[in-house]
């Protein structure tokens, strides 16, 4: 008896976040506010400030990753029944430790590095998806089965079964 072999290609995303990222334009249009305010705090002559224009660079860029490293990380170390950080908020508490020893302009700057390489990478992941979910989409609904004789004929490639060629998919059992 002969095994059938159909050409239904479904993948599912079993590493990576598990969340997806659609938060809306809020976070993005946040995200700018904090990179302006830390492009005007270098034409700032006060020092007091310009630390308060970091400082709020720091709460507007990276509010976002600084949520989801905490809601991230109170997930995973409900699940690892031990703390277990993520790098959102390893970020965040780097940023205000260069805070507490005075470097506001280098807690925004991290800040503003990190949460742009994650809105940066968010879009290259859903990018990716969509490309992805379109080249599944081509799936062929028909082959060619050759016969003996070297003619061919149209069948439905549901009905492909093990020892066929299967040009769709390159499989040859």
């Amino acid at each position: 008896m002969m095994a059938e072999h159909t050409c239904q290609h479904n993948h599912t995303k079993t590493e990576g976040h598990s969340h997806t990222h659609d938060h809306g334009t809020l976070p993005r249009n946040v995200y700018f506010a904090g990179l302006l305010l830390f492009i005007l705090a270098l034409f700032v002559p006060n020092q007091w400030v310009k630390d308060g224009f970091y400082f709020a660079a720091v709460l507007l860029a990276g509010y976002h990753i600084s949520w989801e490293g905490i809601e991230d990380t109170i997930k995973s170390t409900r699940a690892n029944r031990r703390f277990t950080p993520n790098v959102h908020l390893l970020m965040l508490l780097a940023a205000i430790g260069s805070m507490v020893i005075g470097n506001f302009n280098e807690a925004a700057l991290l800040i503003l590095i990190f949460a742009g390489a994650h809105f940066l990478e968010e879009y290259a992941e859903g990018q990716s998806r969509r490309e992805i979910t379109n080249l599944l989409k081509l799936n062929p609904t028909e082959a060619r089965l050759m016969g003996p004789d070297g003619k061919t004929k149209k069948i439905a490639a549901s009905e492909i079964k093990k020892g066929i060629f299967c040009k769709c998919c390159l499989v040859i059992s």
